[in-house]
């Protein structure tokens, strides 16, 4: 994808930031901005601050007027450098452009090399454009952190001679599709439809995980309680971060991941959140190689097990939300440095056709040998004869801690304020004071007591238990009786 520039600029600076847009764009830069990219309708901070963070660079406009007025121009500037400050001390993400003598104030702009619009505009323009369109040729990737939002891959750092059977344009128009068919979750079940999109990256809260450090021993756990606590009497095992699983195999001599967890415990989303941060540019902080295309896989839909994985990679992009070219994924194998995400080991219900499973993907990952698997599966599906061979490393997700469960209610009450809500600040506030009353009424005893607080250590269930609240938002109301009534 090319490198999207946001262009922030003042009100009265418009007819300025329109010709650098069409310069930018003439020259083949992708741009942002409010006035001609915001959508009437829209909730215009929450949706200008996503598009600043999917941007790679951000066009800062100085002007009398851009420092003179409290405007959502320095609002901008400030979301800026804000993320910048995630980033690597020489990621040029944010670029000061100065359009007449003024002088910022702001004291983080004064490291950053500024270009100047005057005496000369062409000169100025020669500068950004080298800036947007030559950073691929003069430095490596950019690293995001693992908690920005999820951007396009830029294509054109792909060589284009790494494979021949698929095209720089198709790979962009796949990651696209593939963004955008994974980066909400899907809420089912609930008589009441909700109407506010839940991004993965908005809600996402990382999760502690347990790494199965054990030369020998079963696989088979009733549930990740009892996994964590057989490792933990054994001293076979590791707390770690989810995120950093890949980091971990890599230290174990492994090239790829088994996540096995509870119903519900976040084992797909996990898959998808791992997808967005390969789209969005994440892969050295994830501990995988540049340019590795990722592809989400359930297992459900593998029928076959007579045929090779190109067939089963084809026939999933061939589907008509992904639309890729005929031969796309027989390219991808041959390109290789593809990470497979291998959802529901699990949801394939048969034994005997799961076991066949397993031993279809030890096969793939033994030709494959450049690419990377993950594969999900609840604890109950993962028997002794379905278990996958010692270049897996087993991951057990633990269940969620009292501080996750407190984010992930934050993160909710956040996304439906300001869902729903034109007033953002209004919405901001809202949304804190509806976390904390129901933080705190987690707390008490009744709720401590009961089957409730179970639910604030799953996922799934906390979601359940956010749109109950939701829906019955009285305390009186809140009697677990109420709960088919959501279903």
């Amino acid at each position: 994808m090319k490198n999207r520039v946001f262009i922030s600029y003042a009100a009265d600076d418009l007819e300025r930031a329109e010709t650098i847009r069409n310069d930018l764009e003439t020259a083949g830069a992708a741009t942002w901005m409010a006035e001609n990219d915001l959508v009437p309708g829209q909730n215009r901070k929450s949706t200008i601050t996503q598009a600043i963070r999917k941007s790679r660079f951000f066009l800062a406009l100085l002007s009398s007027n851009y420092l003179n007025q409290k405007s959502f121009a320095q609002k901008e500037l400030k979301t800026a450098l804000d993320i910048r400050d995630e980033y690597p001390a020489d990621d040029i993400s944010v670029i000061p452009v100065r359009v007449d003598q003024c002088e910022p104030i702001e004291e983080r702009l004064a490291g950053l090399h500024r270009v100047d619009l005057f005496p000369s505009y062409e000169a100025g323009l020669k500068k950004i454009l080298a800036a947007v369109l030559n950073r691929q040729k003069t430095a490596s990737q950019p690293v995001s952190p693992v908690t920005s939002e999820p951007e396009m891959p830029d294509s054109s750092s792909i060589q284009a001679d790494t494979f021949d059977e698929v095209s720089l344009k198709a790979i962009h128009d796949y990651c696209k599709k593939a963004r955008s068919l994974h980066e909400k979750i899907p809420l089912a079940g609930f008589k009441t439809n909700l109407r506010v999109p839940i991004h993965v990256e908005d809600i996402y809260v990382p999760l502690g995980a347990m790494i199965d450090k054990r030369i020998v021993g079963k696989a088979c756990f009733a549930d990740a309680d009892d996994a964590n606590k057989h490792l933990e009497d054994c001293g076979g095992g590791r707390e770690i971060s989810i995120p950093d699983a890949f980091q971990e195999a890599v230290k174990m001599k492994r090239r790829s991941v088994v996540i096995l967890g509870d119903p519900g415990s976040g084992k797909t989303t996990h898959l998808k959140r791992v997808l967005l941060w390969c789209i969005g540019g994440g892969l050295i902080k994830l501990g995988l190689r540049e340019e590795m295309i990722p592809v989400f896989l359930p297992l459900r839909e593998l029928e076959d097990l007579g045929k090779n994985l190109d067939v089963f990679i084809q026939q999933q992009l061939d589907l008509p939300h992904l639309d890729t070219p005929e031969g796309f994924g027989r390219g991808l194998l041959k390109r290789g440095n593809l990470l497979f995400l291998l959802d529901g080991l699990d949801e394939v219900a048969e034994a005997e056709q799961r076991i066949g499973v397993s031993r279809w993907i030890e096969k793939a990952h033994d030709i494959y040998d450049t690419c990377l698997f993950v594969v999900t599966s609840r604890f109950a599906g993962y028997t002794e004869e379905a278990r996958l061979s010692e270049d897996f490393l087993e991951i057990h997700l633990s269940p969620m801690t009292t501080g996750q469960a407190d984010a992930f209610i934050r993160n909710w009450y956040r996304i439906i304020e300001t869902g729903t809500r034109s007033d953002v600040k209004q919405a901001e506030i809202i949304a804190q004071d509806n976390a904390a009353d129901l933080i705190e009424r987690l707390r008490q005893p009744e709720f401590r007591a009961r089957r409730v607080f179970a639910m604030t250590r799953n996922p799934l269930l906390l979601t359940n238990l956010c749109r109950i609240v939701e829906i019955f938002p009285t305390p009186a109301q809140h009697s677990m009786t109420n709960a088919p009534k959501c279903f």
